[in-house]
């Protein structure tokens, strides 16, 4: 049913030109009330279409410009095959707030019928999910710490000083990083 609510461009023209057959039959057999009742329809749907038909060509020249940007940042390094991702952001907070509009882009372009752009937003949301496997959220680096310190406590009961080195050297690695991803979660946080 929401397939007649919100029809493609050719449905449009097809219905057009099935109401301009109707509209003939109605002028040829000198109904006149039943083609101006047509008329008014065509109109509608016309204006319709014209509507759609701008909708599309902003999204074509959008896709084009973002094709173009892409096309010269081609020639940074990346670091993981896909994308540059992991460089453009610092936090996973970052990456979740992207990857949630990227997310609402994904349901506008669908309901909007624009399923070829819904098709490739969806496609940078998938890559940047992989992302979230490397960034961790503020909870799995305290966690991260949590069980560095279990291994800490253990090193020092066996006198492991080496190995005691190595985990504090960690422990200060993951204390830094979940720093920045609370300062950041604070930083995001609407004001109240």
């Amino acid at each position: 049913n929401l397939r007649k609510k919100l029809p493609t461009l050719k449905e449009l023209k097809l219905e057009l030109d099935d109401m301009k057959t109707d509209m003939s039959k109605a002028i040829a057999s000198k109904d006149f009330q039943t083609a101006s009742k047509i008329q008014e329809k065509m109109d509608l749907i016309e204006k319709k279409w014209h509507i759609e038909k701008e909708k599309q060509a902003t999204i074509e020249s959008e896709t084009q410009a973002t094709k173009e940007s892409e096309m010269t940042s081609e020639d940074e390094p990346k670091t993981n095959e896909g994308s540059q991702d992991s460089k453009r952001f610092l936090t996973r907070v970052d990456l979740d707030l992207e990857i949630s509009n990227l997310e609402k882009e994904v349901d506008e372009a669908a309901s909007s019928k624009q399923f070829k752009k819904a098709k490739e937003v969806q496609k940078m949301v998938n890559g940047l999910m992989e992302e979230r496997k490397v960034l961790l959220s503020p909870k799995e680096w305290q966690a991260k710490e949590n069980d560095l310190n279990v291994q800490m406590k253990l090193a020092l009961s066996k006198k492991d000083f080496d190995n005691a080195e190595k985990i504090q050297t960690e422990i200060d690695e993951v204390a830094l990083k979940l720093q920045k991803e609370k300062a950041r979660e604070i930083e995001l946080e609407p004001l109240s």
